[in-house]
């Protein structure tokens, strides 16, 4: 814990030192859908809410760092005397990825790779 603590305060330390670089802000939303485990007898949609950081160091690298909110619907197949039942939940989590990537420029697509670690909050 205290390894992932140090390097997420590195990596703020090392976004907010870049002032020559392009900075870019934004948010970020979006669902998604629960198909695994078991989710078989209802449709189950969650939500991710958030904010990200950019820093372009040129046309093709850049570092990301991000704070995402998600929410999302889960299942487990409940056990009991005589009966199976799928028991939904509900899982709440605080992600926070930090990322570094390669930006490749295609006419008027802009595709890229990253890669990083990510530091996973879960709170029910």
């Amino acid at each position: 814990m205290k390894k992932q603590l140090y390097l997420t305060c590195t990596a703020a330390l090392f976004f907010i030192n870049a002032p020559a670089q392009q900075l870019n802000l934004g948010a970020v939303a979006g669902t998604n859908y629960s198909f695994d485990n078991h989710v078989a007898e209802k449709f189950h949609l969650g939500y991710s809410v958030g904010a990200f950081m950019e820093v372009a160091f040129n046309r093709h690298i850049f570092a990301r760092g991000e704070i995402t909110y998600l929410s999302k619907q889960r299942s487990n197949l409940q056990q009991s005397v005589g009966y199976n039942k799928f028991a939904p939940y509900t899982v709440n989590a605080w992600q926070i990825p930090l990322t570094l990537g390669y930006r490749v420029k295609w006419k008027a697509l802009q595709p890229y790779l990253q890669a990083g670690m990510f530091v996973h909050s879960a709170q029910n």
